[in-house]
């Protein structure tokens, strides 16, 4: 996150040692106890699994480490109620099937 004119703008990989989500979750894996999901088109939020953040490798290596904590869909607020109702389903759906497939 970082401070801009505009609040807290997540920028993927900016200021980080590395870019990648994944190489930055592996080492950290065992310790995290809740997760916010967020998927991005550069730095525009959209529906879960339509952008550009790996998440069901995230996924993956979170349930590889026996997380029990805590998964809550993140967003930016700027869509209209309707277009928020939309995305939530389609996300949770994502979900679903990310985890179903884990679990296979």
């Amino acid at each position: 996150m970082h401070p801009t004119s505009k609040g807290l703008e997540w920028m993927l990989g900016d200021a980080l040692p590395q870019s990648d989500e994944i190489a930055i979750l592996n080492p950290i894996a065992q310790y995290v106890r809740n997760v916010h999901l967020k998927d991005v088109i550069g730095k525009d939020a959209v529906c879960l699994g339509h952008g550009q953040v790996n998440l069901k490798e995230c996924l993956r290596i979170l349930h590889k480490n026996a997380f029990t904590g805590v998964l809550s869909r993140q967003t930016e607020g700027f869509q209209t109620s309707e277009e928020t109702r939309a995305w939530m389903g389609e996300s949770r759906q994502f979900m679903i099937q990310a985890i179903k497939e884990l679990e296979e």
